[in-house]
């Protein structure tokens, strides 16, 4: 989980909705 705000040495807007990981709707 890259990206997600929880670890502060990875970049990255904290708890990003990802359209992968979301089917459209």
């Amino acid at each position: 989980m890259a990206g997600t705000g929880e670890d502060p040495g990875r970049p990255g807007p904290p708890a990003a909705p990802s359209p992968a990981a979301a089917p459209p709707a």
